[in-house]
């Protein structure tokens, strides 16, 4: 199976190389897109360092997360790749773990799409900063309405992988291209009725500093995840049906009730 690693690049020059060092020999291409980053992230890494597997792309405008590995997308999709993992260039990723990836994909035909889970333990819980961990706690119990994936934990989490026929069906226009990036692709992976595994995989914190700020982010999630929990019960007129009897079956107890204490 060929594999690329997609990584968007932004303000990360101090950690990128490392991270390119990092990556298992058996991948065959590694595909650094440098987001219009101010610090010039990709051509200061690649000064002085050679990899013949990789590829480089420059935004002409700073697109995001999501843009930036879209574009990392199509350019492993021209490549005929048939696994595409997408990592970020902070190096707070478990980039051994890509073994394991390829692994399932091999053994499980069916599986479309696998991501990392960082709260399979209370181990691995409590090594994540408590602002971040009480902001993704909130937003994996949301994700699991707006996307229909009851199951999957830590929906925001950027170490994932897409086996490539799955990738050649996704309507790129139509998803985020921002920090709701990973959110997004699981709503739209549920469209395609996506078969989705969480991987437990441990990330390590360094002393940088995160580029999004909580609080802010947080009113912004909650429109676009009840805005994919509403788009996801229109399309599945099952589920159309189902919530709208649960709703009219609730202001008939409740009418019920409030007589009753009257």
């Amino acid at each position: 199976m060929r594999v690329s690693v997609v990584i968007p690049c932004y303000k990360s020059k101090n950690i990128l190389k490392r991270v390119i060092k990092n990556i298992p020999k058996f991948v065959n291409h590694i595909i650094l897109i440098d987001d219009k980053c101010p610090e010039n992230t990709v051509l200061h890494c690649l000064k002085g360092f050679s990899d013949r597997r990789i590829h480089s792309i420059f935004n002409k405008k700073n697109l995001g997360v999501g843009g930036s590995v879209i574009n990392g997308y199509k350019k492993a999709l021209k490549l005929k790749s048939d696994i595409i993992i997408k990592v970020d260039s902070d190096g707070q990723m478990d980039l051994s773990k890509m073994k394991k990836i390829v692994n399932i994909f091999k053994e499980n035909p069916n599986i479309g799409y696998i991501k990392a889970n960082r709260f399979y333990s209370l181990k691995s819980i409590i090594k994540i900063p408590m602002l971040r961990l009480l902001g993704n706690f909130v937003l994996t119990i949301i994700n699991k309405f707006s996307s229909g994936y009851w199951t999957i934990n830590d929906p925001t989490n950027g170490y994932t992988a897409i086996r490539s026929n799955y990738c050649k069906r996704l309507k790129f226009n139509k998803i985020k291209k921002n920090f709701f990036f990973e959110s997004d692709m699981l709503y739209h992976l549920n469209i395609l009725n996506t078969k989705v595994l969480d991987l437990d995989i441990e990330s390590k914190y360094n002393s940088e500093n995160s580029n999004l700020v909580i609080h802010k982010i947080i009113p912004y999630f909650l429109k676009n995840h009840f805005l994919n929990f509403i788009k996801r019960i229109y399309k599945n007129k099952y589920l159309l049906i189902l919530y709208t009897l649960s709703i009219v079956f609730f202001c008939i107890s409740f009418l019920i009730n409030y007589k009753i204490f009257i």
